[in-house]
């Protein structure tokens, strides 16, 4: 997807092969980015909203910023990835393998 590769090369400047496996450097993408995150809404604060959806409480948070009402006030984000099923599946190699995305191939972006 041109978008997303437009982004990730923005966020994460300069990519090379050695940096992307640099745990400093990636760090300190996250935090450049998330400052410029925090720079962009200054004054604006009630626009942005900063949670943790592992946290209890966070996906009634989301909600109310969304204006969404009529939820479960218990209702939590759901967890995918559990026992590490998509890493797993990833790391499985075979020329018959499926894609798991939605059509079994990269799918285009949908407007």
């Amino acid at each position: 997807n041109p978008l997303l590769k437009r982004c990730y090369n923005e966020i994460f400047t300069p990519l090379t092969l050695d940096n992307i496996a640099d745990d400093d450097f990636l760090l300190a993408c996250y935090r450049r980015h998330y400052q410029g995150a925090l720079d962009y809404f200054n004054g604006r604060e009630r626009d942005l909203l900063i949670i943790d959806v592992a946290h209890p409480g966070s996906f009634q948070r989301l909600a109310d910023f969304l204006g969404v009402t009529h939820i479960e006030p218990s209702q939590n984000f759901q967890h995918i990835n559990i026992g590490g099923k998509v890493t797993a599946w990833k790391k499985i190699k075979h020329p018959l393998k499926v894609e798991a995305t939605e059509k079994g191939k990269i799918d285009s972006v949908k407007r």
